[in-house]
């Protein structure tokens, strides 16, 4: 005699449940997928930087990339400049730590011979006189963050995710020279587009936009064009991508301090 009860209640709990909508994505599971669909084991780019100051000038740059992916799945760079011949060899170390270990930075200077390693403080200076500091040289890290999506809104006809993101612990929030950034994520790649850099007093004063994106490989897109903008300053850094190899062979050996004092090998 329950019977006809308990197919009524089941009936409800069915139509109860389908009434409710389905659970939103949130901003880290956004950010884990773009890293997830457009990571790659090794990368090698050869790049043009041109800094414009206020009043339009600018200085030309030539600069090369090694990336790899290490044993224990954190990211190295080694970054040399090829022109001209002022800062040539001039080079940039990184190695990504997971967790809440800082990650760590060397520069070389080739006039003093010396490598110097950047402090946590100093992660907030120019790298190199440029619109960008040695944190913006950092890969995202996801750990150091947390990720809210805020809206969509559509960038040169696409319809992106805005997601904000902010230091997870007050030490990322003293490392960084950021209160906070708005990421915007293009829907249809998982692929950044733009963002917006904002100080500890809430202040616009950075913005970057990625442009000519293209399918590298599979689901791996890339921008071969980058623009930071200091915009108190009114100063801008433009990166064009001239060349681009993905699944090459780099030796982890590549990445320490003695390849940082040693010339660039350049990728033909």
């Amino acid at each position: 005699m329950f019977k006809p009860f308990i197919a009524s209640l089941c009936l409800f709990i069915c139509l109860s449940l389908s009434s409710f909508p389905a659970l939103a994505i949130t901003g880290l599971e956004l950010m884990q997928q773009y890293q997830r669909l457009h990571e790659v084991d090794t990368q090698y780019t050869r790049s043009s930087m041109t800094l414009i100051n206020r009043k339009g000038r600018k200085r030309e740059r030539i600069m090369q990339t090694y990336e790899k992916k290490s044993a224990n799945g954190e990211n190295r760079s080694l970054l040399k400049f090829l022109s001209p011949k002022k800062i040539a060899n001039v080079g940039l170390l990184t190695w990504q730590h997971s967790g809440e270990t800082d990650d760590d930075q060397w520069l070389y200077l080739p006039a003093s011979k010396r490598v110097k390693r950047i402090a946590s403080a100093g992660k907030k200076n120019p790298f190199m006189g440029s619109d960008l500091s040695f944190e913006d040289m950092q890969s995202e890290d996801l750990q150091a963050h947390t990720y809210k999506v805020v809206g969509e809104e559509d960038i040169n006809g696409q319809t992106c995710w805005k997601i904000e993101a902010l230091p997870a612990t007050q030490k990322e929030a003293r490392a960084s020279a950021y209160g906070k950034r708005f990421i915007w994520l293009r829907k249809d790649i998982t692929y950044p587009v733009k963002m917006d850099f904002y100080n500890r007093r809430d202040a616009l004063i950075k913005q970057a936009t990625y442009e000519q994106l293209e399918q590298a490989k599979d689901s791996v897109w890339r921008h071969n064009k980058s623009v930071m903008s200091t915009l108190k300053k009114k100063t801008s850094t433009v990166i064009i991508i001239e060349k681009r190899q993905i699944g090459l062979t780099i030796d982890e050996k590549q990445f320490n301090q003695q390849a940082l004092k040693r010339p660039p090998v350049i990728n033909k």
